[in-house]
């Protein structure tokens, strides 16, 4: 069954209040698997961001494979970080992360 959103805002919140960083510059994620899920998935995510919030970004890619169905293998991995983290480095700097 489909969790509760609010089961999420709440440890959303909790976490937020324990860390000393604006909402602004929390980046919440979503990292493709080959598992389809009413919950694990990108719109789930950036409605979580949209709640609380904070940022999201969700890098989609053509061409990624799992190696257990799940986690990424090491060459999509690779491929899928590279792709996130040129979307957060304008977020890092203007979060003065460097």
């Amino acid at each position: 069954p489909f969790p509760d959103m609010s089961v999420f805002a709440a440890a959303g919140e909790k976490f937020l209040a324990s860390v000393p960083i604006a909402r602004q510059c929390v980046v919440l994620t979503w990292v493709p698997d080959s598992i389809p899920s009413p919950w694990d998935n990108k719109d789930t995510a950036e409605r979580i961001a949209s709640d609380l919030g904070t940022r999201s970004i969700i890098t989609q890619l053509e061409g990624l494979s799992t190696f257990d169905k799940v986690h990424l293998n090491s060459a999509s991995a690779e491929r899928w970080s590279a792709a996130f983290l040129d979307q957060l480095e304008p977020i890092l700097r203007e979060c003065g992360a460097y």
